[in-house]
């Protein structure tokens, strides 16, 4: 598969108006299934360029969701570098999925502590900026469900991350 001519279909064709826009997802996510074990890092951030908030078939995204998560689950290494490397990719336009994207990463960081850390640490401060705004809109819209265990992991973990970029010290 040709993955630059991929990633300019899935950007032409997220908006998912015209039954060809399917095409270019239907390919990777079949691609995806019918070769497990090439499920390597550097798609994610193929992935992320098929995001975008005002896709007519939200149910598409998600299968991009199910796609990272695949992903993950071969490669937790280095999942959360790809994520946080790719924010500049899926940002502005596609940055309520990205929260989303982020949000599971925050409930699941308990297990991945260390890794989500280490990520953090090592991007970019262009992509830092959109990690840290997106992690404090989630804090400032999870406080709210507070009693719901995975929204209170998604701020105590948040604001670990919080703290982790600050000390960074290269933000301000």
């Amino acid at each position: 598969m040709n993955w630059s001519t991929m990633i300019s279909r899935l950007i032409k064709s997220r908006v998912l108006e015209s039954d060809e826009d399917y095409e270019p997802f239907d390919e990777l996510l079949l691609w995806m299934d019918d070769n497990p074990s090439k499920l390597d890092p550097f798609l994610i951030k193929i992935l992320l360029n098929g995001f975008f908030d005002d896709t007519s078939n939200p149910d598409y995204m998600y299968s991009l969701i199910h796609g990272l998560n695949a992903v993950n689950n071969k490669n937790p290494d280095s999942y959360f570098k790809e994520v946080f490397d790719g924010a500049s990719i899926i940002y502005p336009h596609a940055i309520n999925w990205y929260t989303t994207i982020l949000a599971n990463g925050l409930i699941t960081q308990r297990d991945n502590n260390k890794r989500f850390m280490a990520a953090l640490m090592s991007t970019s401060v262009q992509n830092l900026t959109i990690i840290k705004e997106t992690i404090t809109s989630l804090i400032a819209s999870s406080t709210q469900y507070i009693s719901d265990r995975s929204h209170l992991e998604i701020v105590s973990n948040g604001r670990d991350a919080l703290e982790t970029i600050e000390s960074l010290d290269i933000l301000n």
